[in-house]
């Protein structure tokens, strides 16, 4: 889906000779005036339709009733903009029937609010109009039905008119809200209507969450991107199973998820989560053209359970196809199964192209870990020199590498600067990289301080002695504290971009989050708190001035894009 403006172009060109929507206004100008007054049936009607007037020109040609629900967010000035203030404007002479649908069509060409539902109720109110309306409306509605119709809405339509599952293309499992008692019957009917055995719907409040699952990915079969909410929290007794999706399998009601490209794992509510456990491997066997997989972990301690042997085997084909994986708020540790798995994935992901890695927050604390130098210490996490050698087997064909260890000094055996950062050997084995993020753990050795650092302290090249010549775009992650140990690679970067090295590099962003306490409300001093942020505004301009002056004259872009992150102070 696309928004308004993007699709005005290939609106007007070629239509009726018209080549830009200035044309169009002369020649809707022209027969406004010539056939507006004669016009007696929709067949010879002339539309004029003006979005930022809401829904009176649109029901008045089609003599409708003005429903209840909001206009499309369309008529909001802010949201217009220049482009759209007139969003179309063109007469017509082929009727009602078949301007209507376009219309509607065009007006769904956005991305779907989460918050604001009101689009959808106005879209759900023009597909009462007519079946033609209908017929352009649902499949539009049922394209991403998690984001935009109630479980009940949604769950019913599949009921009675399944056809229409077929046009979903992006769903989120389980249903948000799906597990009160009135979607039960649905559920029993639905099995029943794919020949499987099912008990009573009041026997099905224990595993409703698992038959729910099944059966909307064994009727939803054309899915190209799922996202499956995988929890523990909120009084569960266990975590989502996936049970009756392997017997629906078992029983080969479903060919499997042969269309599915992109899957979202998101075990943020879950501390009982391993990727060398079934969940992954399930969904991996059973979607062999899968493109990109992202796992999002819990933010805080989890529980890995390591009772799993992760036979790769079973999804090779998934993984060979596999262009983009994320490993998103997660840790690994030593020898444990995720760390396996994590392996093996990646031996047989041959033809990756993209790889994100961000640690989780917390991670796991010793008991007798202690601060080291004022530093926070990370114990038992697999360091950065160390998490690299995973990604051996895809060296050659990876383009875009992100790594975030958040800033941890991850302690134990790997004081020492060498054990701990990346090294230019370890980089030099990419050769077609192209974007590459990295935080200041995995490459500053300022950070450690003199006595460790040795003679290399004083130079600056912690930087550009790790970045391959194939290099188009940099990010470096500066969050808390390293500006003073770690701009000054960056800007040393900048002279030997200006010297003429580097000459592929086309963009360097420094990200850098500000932390900032807010007091409790009783504890609220406007002004002083006013000068302190005006002081690290000050701050920040200064710093993307040195950046920038640094990269003068090179031809490359470079930026320090920062943000507030509001934390409470108690």
């Amino acid at each position: 889906m696309h928004k308004i403006g993007k699709v005005q172009k290939s609106v007007f060109a070629g239509w009726g000779g018209l080549q830009s929507p200035k044309d169009a206004e002369v020649k809707v100008q022209d027969n406004y005036r010539k056939h507006y007054d004669q016009a007696a049936y929709y067949t010879r009607s002339i539309v004029e339709i003006q979005f930022d007037q809401g829904w009176g020109p649109l029901c008045e040609f089609l003599c409708k009733d003005i429903p209840d629900a909001g206009f499309p967010r369309l008529n909001e000035s802010a949201w217009l903009g220049e482009k759209t203030s007139i969003l179309l404007k063109q007469g017509l002479k082929d009727g009602a029937a078949k301007a209507f649908p376009w219309v509607l069509a065009i007006l769904c060409m956005w991305d779907w609010c989460d918050k604001d539902k009101a689009d959808v109720h106005a879209l759900k109110a023009l597909t009462q109009t007519s079946r033609r309306c209908r017929s352009v409306a649902m499949p539009i509605l049922f394209h991403s039905p998690s984001r935009c119709l109630s479980p009940t809405y949604f769950l019913g339509i599949v009921e009675h008119e399944p056809d229409l599952a077929h046009f979903t293309k992006v769903l989120t499992l389980p249903l948000l809200g799906s597990s009160t008692s009135i979607n039960r019957p649905i559920l029993t009917r639905l099995a029943k209507g794919l020949s499987l055995e099912m008990s009573s719907s009041a026997d099905l409040s224990d595993y409703q969450e698992s038959v729910e699952i099944g059966l909307m990915l064994a009727f939803c079969s054309n899915l190209e991107r799922l996202t499956l909410r995988i929890t523990d929290s909120q009084g569960k007794s266990e975590k989502t199973s996936f049970e009756f999706l392997q017997h629906i399998l078992k029983l080969q009601l479903i060919p499997g998820l042969s269309n599915l490209r992109h899957l979202d794992i998101d075990t943020s509510k879950c501390k009982r989560f391993s990727i060398a456990g079934t969940e992954l491997s399930l969904f991996l066997h059973e979607s062999p053209v899968l493109e990109s997989l992202v796992l999002r972990g819990t933010n805080g301690q989890r529980v890995p359970d390591d009772d799993y042997e992760f036979d790769i085997r079973r999804f090779a084909p998934a993984l060979q196809n596999l262009k983009t994986l994320q490993i998103l708020e997660w840790s690994f540790h030593g020898g444990t199964s995720d760390s396996v798995a994590l392996g093996k994935i990646l031996s047989l992901a041959q033809n990756l192209r993209s790889f994100t890695f961000i640690v989780d927050d917390e991670g796991i604390w010793s008991d007798d870990g202690v601060p080291w130098g004022g530093v926070d210490v990370r114990l038992f996490h697999i360091p950065p020199s160390r998490f690299i050698e995973f990604l051996k087997p895809v060296q050659s064909t990876l383009q875009h590498l992100s790594l975030n260890f958040g800033n941890k000094i991850y302690a134990g055996a790997y004081q020492s600067p060498d054990l701990m950062l990346l090294s230019p050997q370890q980089m030099e084995s990419f050769a077609s990289l192209e974007s590459l993020s990295l935080d200041l753990k995995c490459y500053c050795r300022h950070l450690f301080g003199c006595k460790k650092v040795g003679p290399k302290f004083e130079e600056k090249t912690c930087l550009t002695e790790l970045l391959p010549p194939t290099l188009r775009s940099l990010t470096v992650f500066f969050a808390g504290g390293g500006w003073g140990e770690c701009l000054p690679d960056v800007l040393y970067l900048g002279d030997r971009v200006v010297a003429g090295d580097f000459q592929n590099l086309q963009r360097v962003t420094i990200k850098a989050p500000v932390h900032y306490q807010m007091p409790c409300s009783d504890g609220w001093d406007d002004y002083w708190d006013n000068e302190e942020l005006l002081k690290i505004s000050k701050s920040m301009r200064n710093r993307e001035a040195f950046v920038k002056d640094a990269f003068e004259g090179s031809g490359v872009v470079a930026e320090l894009v920062s943000w507030y992150i509001w934390e409470d102070m108690y």
